[in-house]
C-alpha cells in the first residue's frame, strides 16, 4: 500500500534576543501519512532551535533570515536535518497498518 507523507507546522515561537528581531527558537511540526484507501496517521513533535546566548554571538551572526523572509520549505529543512524521516514514516506506516486491521464493534455480547 502506498502512503503519501507531508509535513506541516503548528506554530513558530519567536522573540527578540539582543540585536535581532523575531529569532524564532522553537517550532511545533507534524508528518502525516495517508494511504490509497485514506487512512491516516500524524506524528509531530517541537523542535528546540539553538540561539544566540550572548550580545556578541548575536552580533557576530552572518546570513540571518529575517521571520518575514522564512519560508516553509526552509522550516521543514531545520526539521530534516534534526530528525530521521525514515523513522517516522515507518511509525506512521506502522499506525496505519494497524488501524487499518482494527476491527470495531457495536455489537456488544449482553445485546445477544
Amino acid at each position: 500500500m502506498s502512503i503519501t507523507y507531508s509535513w506541516g507546522i503548528d506554530s513558530l515561537h519567536k522573540k527578540n534576543i539582543y540585536t535581532l528581531s523575531d529569532v524564532v527558537y522553537k517550532i511545533s511540526w507534524y508528518r502525516q501519512g495517508v494511504d490509497n484507501d485514506g487512512y491516516s496517521c500524524l506524528s509531530g513533535g517541537t523542535l528546540d532551535l539553538s540561539v544566540p546566548e550572548t550580545f556578541e554571538e548575536a552580533n557576530s551572526i552572518t546570513g540571518f533570515t529575517t521571520y518575514s523572509s522564512l519560508t516553509e520549505s526552509q522550516i521543514i529543512s531545520w526539521i530534516n536535518d534534526e530528525y530521521d524521516t525514515t523513522s517516522i514514516d515507518a511509525e506512521i506506516q506502522r499506525t496505519i497498518d494497524l488501524n487499518r486491521n482494527l476491527v470495531v464493534s457495536t455489537d456488544f455480547p449482553w445485546n445477544n
